[in-house]
């Protein structure tokens, strides 16, 4: 389960940093052109969403629970 979870997180983290930095340059990432097409703003929050859920997933994900109760 953690492999599967740090997996979804590193994906949703690269899609996320890969769509704003093609965003900079003006090119629409094809997987999140939908969201792009109601308002921009909406497409660079549900970007930096994208970021920062993949990493708390990472975290979380890694993190040994077991060691973490005992300290």
């Amino acid at each position: 389960m953690k492999g599967i979870l740090s997996l979804v997180g590193f994906l949703m983290f690269s899609t996320g940093i890969v769509g704003l930095v093609l965003s900079l340059v003006g090119v629409r990432l094809s997987v999140l052109s939908f969201i792009e097409s109601a308002t921009p703003m909406l497409g660079f929050l549900f970007k930096l969403f994208l970021c920062v859920a993949g990493i708390i997933l990472v975290i979380v994900a890694r993190t040994d629970w077991k060691k973490e109760n005992q300290a």
